[in-house]
């Protein structure tokens, strides 16, 4: 290829990635203030929606699955879950008129620093073979189920808990999530069979780890 070729279709290809950020960057405008919306709609399932994190870790993994390189889905995943952020809390702010706090600042963080390496390492785990690649995709499941809804209901049905704290709605939508993302998403047999399997402890073991992550973030 020659020189200006070569350099004609660099241009092309950042301006390519350039649109794809500001592409899922509105995306993740229009997420956010659908989230907060969610939230006030008195609906509990839908507020549960925006609320727990099966359907954001979802997002990230079809981000992933979709991004031709590890790069771009880093990209994409931080521009749409910082402008997610973003939004959610602006509409919290002027339309709805609470006040600024700083869970803001905590979830930017989040959304600019974690959110990219997570969506660069689930694009590299749902294109390998193997336990690391397995472990990956059974954490991000964990994330999405291990949050409190699933284990709740486990504690319910068991007696632990009265029956009125279950979320029915949001267990089904947490297992069909960790169902895509081990099993569904996954290119190779290998990486699901070490999905499903490292899925189990993950889902006890996530919660308590990112837990004790919050409280050292805080201080």
């Amino acid at each position: 290829m020659s020189e200006p070729k070569a350099e004609h279709a660099m241009r092309r290809s950042t301006r390519g990635r350039v649109v794809d950020v500001a592409r899922f960057a509105l995306m993740g405008l229009a997420a956010g203030a659908a989230a907060k919306i969610a939230d006030e709609s008195g609906i509990g399932w839908l507020a549960d929606l925006g609320t727990y994190p099966a359907v954001w870790v979802l997002a990230l993994a079809t981000i992933a699955r979709a991004a031709p390189t590890a790069g771009a889905s880093a990209l994409t995943a931080g521009g749409f879950f910082t402008a997610m952020v973003g939004a959610y809390y602006a509409w919290a702010s002027l339309a709805l008129g609470f006040p600024w706090g700083p869970e803001l600042l905590y979830w930017l963080t989040i959304a600019v620093l974690a959110v990219p390496f997570a969506a660069a390492a689930v694009w590299w785990a749902l294109r390998r073979s193997g336990a690391v690649a397995g472990l990956v995709l059974a954490a991000m499941a964990a994330i999405a189920a291990g949050n409190g809804a699933l284990l709740r209901a486990v504690r319910a049905l068991s007696g632990d808990l009265p029956l009125e704290f279950v979320r029915p709605m949001q267990v089904v939508i947490e297992i069909a999530v960790s169902i895509l993302l081990i099993v569904v998403f996954p290119r190779h047999h290998r990486t699901r069979w070490w999905a499903i399997g490292a899925w189990p402890p993950l889902v006890w073991l996530t919660p308590r780890m990112l837990a004790l992550l919050a409280r050292i973030a805080v201080g």
